[in-house]
């Protein structure tokens, strides 16, 4: 499959690691549980082998500092990227900043020469099942107690391929 592309209006960068703090802010605002801390981020941030993609808000909405993030791992010796999270804040949510940051994902990781993605997903969390399934990630496994919860957790995964 090709790398789709995001959605026009929302804008997606690479983050620096001046963003430490906002991606932080984000990930305690969406998640109860199994978050990124603020040292992880930085460590991250540093690393060669992750990259976090910011969405933006569109210019002039003040009221979010960022819609989401998506952060990507990679591991040397294999040609599978992972997204090790996706967070979307609440005011952000049905606008398809997901699914913007999922393609954006999809293009950087071919661009590094990965070939497929893959990624964890809360078993109880339908929306993010229905967008990654939407943007033709099949699912291939399932973890069993992996949240700090005891959720179980549904693994996905994409076979990427050149854009048409």
């Amino acid at each position: 499959m090709s790398p789709a592309s995001p959605p026009p209006s929302v804008p997606i960068l690479l983050a620096q690691p001046a963003d430490a703090l906002r991606l932080s802010a984000l990930e305690q605002a969406c998640f109860r549980g199994d978050r990124i801390s603020l040292r992880s981020y930085r460590r991250l941030l540093a690393s060669g082998s992750a990259q976090i993609l910011l969405a933006l808000p569109p210019p002039g909405d003040a009221a979010t500092a960022l819609w989401g993030s998506a952060v990507i791992l990679y591991r040397r010796r294999t040609t599978v990227a992972r997204i090790y999270s996706i967070a979307v804040a609440e005011a952000a949510r049905q606008r398809g900043v997901a699914s913007a940051l999922l393609a954006a994902a999809e293009r950087l990781v071919w661009d590094r020469r990965c070939d497929r993605l893959g990624a964890e997903i809360r078993c109880d969390n339908t929306a993010s099942i229905a967008t990654f399934h939407k943007a033709g990630f099949a699912t291939c496994g399932r973890y069993e107690d992996y949240y700090e919860d005891g959720m179980a957790a549904l693994r996905v995964q994409k076979k990427l391929g050149p854009a048409a």
